[in-house]
């Protein structure tokens, strides 16, 4: 019971009625912003402590560890920023190859940095035998009645809505 008016109550059935389907969107907004948080920072604290054990392990620091992982060097060379620029030309607004090496430079280290981190993670979760059995919030839809095609015992139930007054489902 929420409210009384005067003997008569005010239930949650009675607030489901006039407002149901929007709790219920928010719920579901809710599980999915919980979850895609819960599943960031786990990620997060994987990665971190299998870079600790390793640095430790190895006696490395994290960027000698990223370095090895991707093997060169983390600084682009003048041709491959020179490539860039001339493979990217619609981007750089017409400014000349001088007024925009440092920020290739940059974006080039940062790549190179992003792709050699994902390796590294990739080998020490592999080497580590990670198992990540976090499952995120599924929504579940009573499909029966429903035209099917397919297995019934699939693994996997793809669901599709359509409206056959819009535009783009048509």
């Amino acid at each position: 019971m929420l409210a009384t008016i005067g003997a008569e109550p005010v239930t949650l059935a009675d607030v489901r009625v006039r407002a149901g389907d929007q709790l219920d969107m928010l719920d579901v907004q809710y599980r999915r912003a919980r979850d895609k948080m819960i599943s960031s920072a786990l990620d997060s604290i994987v990665s971190e402590r299998l870079i600790a054990a390793e640095t430790k392990k190895t006696s490395s620091t994290a960027d000698q560890l990223l370095f090895a992982a991707k093997g060169g060097s983390a600084t682009p060379s003048e041709i491959e920023i020179s490539a860039w620029y001339n493979d990217n030309q619609s981007r750089v607004g017409g400014r000349t190859l001088d007024q925009v090496r440092a920020q290739i430079a940059d974006l080039l280290t940062k790549e190179r940095r992003k792709s050699a981190i994902a390796a590294l993670d990739q080998r020490l979760r592999t080497e580590s035998n990670v198992k990540v059995v976090f499952e995120p919030y599924r929504l579940t839809f009573n499909n029966q009645g429903a035209p099917t095609l397919g297995k019934k015992d699939a693994p996997i139930t793809l669901v599709e809505f359509s409206d056959f007054q819009c535009p783009y489902c048509q």
